[in-house]
């Protein structure tokens, strides 16, 4: 019972880092806490399974063209919208409600689209389980710890190694320095929406065939995201991983041993604890900096 429920904490944990590391690239990059990210993963997913099943190309292949479009869309949004709104002296918590405007929009559009109904995934592996020191685990929930590992070691490369990452990293550290170096602030950041709106879009691919598509997935993980990302230290990048993966283990252990009806107040109220003790989370963003 111990290994599965580690499996389990390592495997949602990782989602849910995942998810918290959308939050923390857009909120590190331009300062704005983004709504409607929960609804991109939504929105990821059920375009997701239309390619893959009814479409019917190969998981591989939607999960490739599903993270090109949500980057196209993440991309465009900002250009369209928010850089809009920005260019009109709209800030803080004015930002903060178009984003979750945007996110009753998306939702509302899904349901129009794709229906309110829940679409199965279709399973991505012909087997059903596989055996893991004794622990029968699924492959799909497997493959979602390792794309989420290697998702944020792309990011990772992209933001430290490449001319458009560290652009964007110095465009969130000064952006009227970075301008007057010739930086484009405002396509700078649209690259970063658009990459948390490919993030969206594998957390959705992930989550896809565990809980099937539905317009309430973005919901049932938004929040636990949002709350690795704040235990991690909102705004870094790693804390959000860090954060996610505590929270998963938490609620699995709580789930496990305790009630699994109460995990979610148990990793909450952990949440809450640590806040109290630390409120900048696990990773100071005030003294610490991506290098």
């Amino acid at each position: 019972m111990l290994i599965s429920i580690i499996i389990a904490g390592l495997v949602m944990g990782a989602i849910y880092g995942m998810v918290g590391l959308g939050f923390s690239i857009i909120f590190r990059a331009s300062g704005i806490m983004n709504l409607a990210q929960s609804e991109m993963i939504t929105l990821a997913s059920l375009i997701g399974v239309t390619l893959y099943q009814t479409v019917g190309l190969s998981f591989w292949l939607a999960l490739a063209l599903t993270m090109l479009i949500m980057f196209a869309f993440g991309a465009l949004l900002q250009l369209g919208i928010i850089s809009k709104y920005a260019d009109r002296g709209v800030a803080g918590i004015y930002m903060v409600l178009v984003t979750l405007g945007l996110s009753k929009m998306f939702n509302g559009g899904c349901e129009l689209i794709f229906g309110a109904n829940p679409i199965q995934f279709p399973s991505v592996f012909s087997v059903s389980t596989v055996n893991i020191l004794g622990a029968f685990v699924t492959p799909e929930r497997i493959l979602s710890f390792f794309l989420s590992a290697i998702g944020m070691l792309l990011i990772h490369l992209f933001l430290t190694k490449t001319k458009v990452g560290i652009a964007t990293r110095a465009c969130a550290s000064d952006a009227v320095a970075a301008e007057a170096c010739g930086i484009n602030v405002v396509k700078s950041n649209a690259v970063v929406w658009g990459l948390a709106s490919a993030v969206a879009a594998m957390c959705g691919m992930m989550l896809g065939p565990i809980y099937g598509a539905a317009i309430s997935l973005g919901s049932k993980v938004g929040t636990k995201g949002m709350a690795s990302s704040v235990s991690g230290g909102f705004g870094n990048i790693y804390g959000a991983m860090v954060g996610g993966l505590l929270l998963g283990m938490v609620e699995s252990f709580v789930g496990g041993y305790v009630n699994s009806t109460m995990k979610d107040m148990v990793a909450y109220l952990l949440l809450f604890l640590m806040l109290c003790v630390r409120p900048t989370g696990l990773f100071n963003e005030q003294s610490i900096r991506d290098v």
